[in-house]
C-alpha cells in the first residue's frame, strides 16, 4: 500500500458508517421519506358532510331569526330608543353645511370656468383678472356681462385663477 492509500479504507469506513444511519434512521421513523414522497395527496374536503350540515344548521337558524324580525316589523310592536340625539344632531348640521360648502364652490367653480371659455372663444385669449367678466370699467372688459359680481368663495374655501392657463380653482381641491 502506498501513502496515497491509507486514506482510502478510512473514507469506506465513514461512508459505510453514514449509510448505517440514514437506515437506521429511515427504519425507526416509520414515515421516511420514500413514504412521504410516495404519498398520494388527500382527495376532496375533509368532512365535508359535516361541513355542509353546519352551514345548512346556520342557515335555517338565520332564516328563522330574519322571520321572526318580519313578525316583530309587521305587528308593528317595535320600539326605537335613539339615546346621543344631540350628538347626531350636531354631525348632521356639520355635514349638511360642509355638504352645502362643497356644493357652492364646486358650481361657481363650473360657472366660472364655463364663461372664461366663452370670453377666449370671444377674444382669442383668457382675461387677465377675474373682473374682465363682470366690471364693466375693467379695460379688458368686451361688453358682455359674464358673470353678475366677483366670485365669493364659501367659508373655508379659496378661489384662484391662473390667467395664463386660464384656470380657474379652489386652493384645497386643485383638482375640481
Amino acid at each position: 500500500m502506498t501513502k496515497s492509500s491509507k486514506p482510502m479504507p478510512l473514507m469506506l469506513c465513514i461512508n459505510a458508517l453514514l449509510l448505517g444511519v440514514l437506515v437506521f434512521l429511515e427504519l425507526a421513523d416509520g414515515q421516511g421519506t420514500v413514504q412521504h414522497a410516495d404519498a398520494a395527496p388527500p382527495r376532496g374536503i375533509p368532512n365535508a358532510a359535516e361541513q355542509r350540515q353546519r352551514i345548512a344548521d346556520r342557515l335555517d337558524t338565520l332564516s328563522s331569526t330574519i322571520e321572526s324580525m318580519q313578525k316583530t316589523l309587521k305587528s308593528g310592536n317595535t320600539k326605537i330608543n335613539i339615546t346621543n340625539m344631540s350628538d347626531l344632531e350636531s354631525r348632521t348640521a356639520s355635514n349638511a353645511e360642509r355638504d352645502i360648502a362643497d356644493t357652492t364652490a364646486r358650481i361657481t367653480l363650473n360657472t366660472v370656468r364655463a364663461q372664461l371659455e366663452l370670453y377666449r372663444m370671444r377674444n382669442g385669449t383668457y382675461p387677465s383678472t377675474l373682473a374682465a367678466l363682470y366690471d364693466e370699467e375693467h379695460p379688458e372688459h368686451d361688453g358682455i356681462s359674464y358673470l353678475r359680481s366677483k366670485p365669493v368663495p364659501p367659508p373655508g374655501y379659496e378661489f384662484m385663477y391662473d390667467a395664463t392657463a386660464g384656470a380657474f380653482s379652489e386652493a384645497g381641491h386643485p383638482r375640481w
